[in-house]
């Protein structure tokens, strides 16, 4: 697939599995037919799950972002998309139309509204093709009626507005850096004007000058030219930046939707707590106060105090010094088990909220029962057995403290 397919936008008006709440979640005064509708998505490798039950939308001309820590399923959502992995079961509704159903040219006509930015730019550009091949070949196929010189043209005004020069048209990829290569990828799925923008780790290659003018032409996509941005990230600043709302990812399960400023200001889902906590920030009463549990919470669910202690002499040849809070070694066999649990097929069988583990406020029921997406509010929901009692909770829900994000 040339120039893959994207998109991005708000959250599920209606989660319409069995059980699950409808929380009109969508954009605030959002009343149109959604771009697009993710009803009950599943994916699994190998027989193994690596998503369960996910159900959002996305409106027209809407940014939403998709954040969680890696091996949550972010990437795969996007791949499904764009029909690059299989769905299990679920329904991808894209203009009014099931992307599961739909083939050859029905699916050709739609891919020009549905673009992707892949994470990996060298994967996604042919080797055997220049730049400028690989930027006028979705033209071809979308504009067929196109001359070659005004393929040529288009191709040049899109280097350059990702910020590369008309030479770059003659070099192949191997000969581009990381960061250029991105830009190309960038420049490629913007050449068909699609209405919805998947964005995965858009700029996570780049210098940070040119990070800057990237994320301004993607502000400008959504503000301008109305196009739709699903924005996968790790940097939970840019995605606040760009995003009116954002949907957490843990394990291949949501777990919690909320508009952005309301998130930042008091997120529900303890998980959600923890991801904000984990920003960096430059001023140390501008940390978080959220509970300080979470910045020890190690991946077993255990508590790690601070660590301390002195490194080993490089050159000494002395042991180094033990470090405070460091616990023994747990049994190979516990350990193996806790891996397997960690990281094997273990997510077929499990009962309970997938966070449970990890999660400081953990109790016997959660480890049983899977909590359901609950509205907390008409744009807002989350799937969490205590979520109302924790916001009473010095535990709970606090400001984080982060700078405000400007004006989207």
């Amino acid at each position: 697939m040339s120039a893959g397919p994207a998109s991005a936008g708000p959250m599920s008006a209606g989660h319409t599995s069995a059980g699950h709440t409808s929380a009109g979640h969508g954009s605030a005064g959002h009343t149109s037919t959604p771009l697009l509708e993710v009803r009950a998505l599943a994916v699994e490798y190998d027989g193994t799950p690596v998503l369960e039950d996910v159900s959002f939308e996305v409106g027209a001309a809407e940014a939403v972002g998709l954040v969680g820590e890696s091996g949550a399923g972010k990437s795969t959502i996007a791949r499904a998309l764009v029909k690059l992995v299989p769905a299990r079961h679920g329904e991808l509704i894209f203009r009014g139309v099931d992307l599961e159903r739909c083939t050859g040219p029905a699916l050709r006509a739609l891919r020009r509204d549905l673009q992707m930015i892949f994470q990996d730019p060298f994967a996604s550009l042919d080797p055997r093709m220049t730049v400028g091949r690989a930027l006028t070949e979705p033209l071809e196929v979308f504009e067929p009626r196109s001359s070659r010189e005004q393929r040529a043209a288009q191709a040049m005004q899109a280097l350059a507005r990702v910020g590369l020069t008309a030479g770059m048209a003659s070099r192949y990829a191997r000969e581009l850096s990381g960061g250029e290569c991105q830009r190309v990828a960038i420049a490629r799925a913007l050449l068909p004007r699609p209405r919805l923008l998947i964005c995965d780790e858009p700029v996570s290659a780049l210098d940070a000058s040119i990070q800057g003018q990237i994320i301004n032409l993607l502000a400008d996509l959504s503000k301008d030219e109305g196009t739709a941005l699903l924005l996968i990230s790790h940097n939970i600043v840019l995605v606040r930046h760009l995003c009116r709302r954002i949907i957490v990812l843990f394990e291949g399960r949501v777990l919690e939707v909320a508009p952005t400023d309301e998130l930042f200001d008091a997120a529900r889902h303890p998980y959600t707590q923890a991801l904000l906590a984990a920003v960096p920030t430059l001023e140390s009463r501008a940390r978080p106060t959220l509970d300080a549990r979470h910045a020890r919470l190690r991946h077993d669910g255990t508590h790690a105090e601070p660590v301390r202690g002195t490194a080993a002499a490089p050159f000494g040849g002395t042991a180094a010094a033990p470090l405070a809070g460091t616990p023994a070694a747990p049994p190979a066999r516990a350990a193996a088990a806790r891996l397997a649990d960690r990281f094997g097929g273990s997510r077929a069988s499990r009962r309970g909220c997938v966070y449970a583990r990890r999660c400081p406020h953990a109790q016997p029921r959660c480890t049983e029962q899977t909590p359901v997406l609950e509205a907390v509010s008409p744009q807002r929901v989350v799937a969490c057995h205590r979520w109302r009692e924790l916001a009473g909770q010095p535990g709970g829900p606090q400001k984080t403290g982060l700078r405000q994000a400007p004006d989207r």
